[in-house]
């Protein structure tokens, strides 16, 4: 969606847009494993449409 610059309306849902920016593990490790399987060019491409979207103002979902 962001290559296309479709509308984007992020709801970050068990996940904080800084984990969206890739500034905690909680994608970056599974983005390694992705890197395995798709190669570094591909996961690349999603890191930087991960960061985009983190930057765009979504709501954030809470759960206990």
């Amino acid at each position: 969606m962001v290559e296309f610059k479709k509308e984007i309306m992020p709801i970050f849902y068990t996940a904080t847009p800084e984990d969206v920016k890739l500034g905690t593990e909680l994608f970056k490790k599974e983005l390694r494993e992705h890197e395995k399987k798709h190669g570094k060019e591909q996961v690349k491409k999603w890191e930087e449409a991960l960061k985009v979207v983190a930057r765009i103002k979504g709501r954030e979902v809470k759960t206990t």
